[in-house]
Parts: structure tokens; sequence; C-alpha cells
């Protein structure tokens, strides 16, 4: 299946570009993707996205089709192949501002 990744904020210092399509098997997770990414980008792109313990580092977010994957299973989010392809959106938190 085709996975278009989109890259914002700091996130892309660690890509050098502002999207990417990746080309996965069946029954791939988002933590497949992560890893293929890092194949790609190298152990830093990685680092700045995931803890030691394997998991999602709190200040990042990761959407696939526009549902935030930390509201579901996180990185063990399916990229079902019941669409052709998936928008995967990876960028920094972003807080702060006033009311």
């Amino acid at each position: 299946m085709r996975v278009q990744v989109i890259f914002f904020g700091l996130i892309r210092r660690y890509t050098s570009d502002k999207q990417a399509t990746v080309e996965l098997p069946e029954g791939s997770t988002v933590g497949d993707l992560i890893r293929a990414l890092t194949e790609k980008h190298g152990a830093e792109f990685s680092e700045h996205l995931i803890n030691p313990d394997g998991s999602l580092k709190s200040e990042v977010f990761i959407t696939v089709d526009g549902l935030n994957i930390a509201s579901g299973s996180g990185l063990d989010t399916a990229l079902t192949p019941e669409a052709e392809s998936h928008i995967v959106l990876v960028g920094p938190v972003v807080t702060g501002g006033q009311i």
C-alpha cells in the first residue's frame, strides 16, 4: 500500500523533505512506517519521535487520514488496506497563544 507522509515544523530538520511516499505491505502499522522512514532518514529522525521504551513522544503528533493515533492504538495503529493510499501527518505538538 502507498502511504503519503507530510512532515511539519522541526521534524523537517531530520528529513530534508516536506513529504515522502512510502510503499508498505498490507497489514503494516504506523510503527512499521516509522521504521521505514528511519531507514531513509536515520536514527536522529526516530530519536525525535520515539521514546527509548518504544512509545511515541508526547511532544509529537501523528495523524492517519485525519485521526490522531494517540487517541487510538498509538504506533500499533493499522494502516488499513481498504484505502488505496493513506495520508500521515507528522509534526510537533503546538501549544500556547491567547484566548
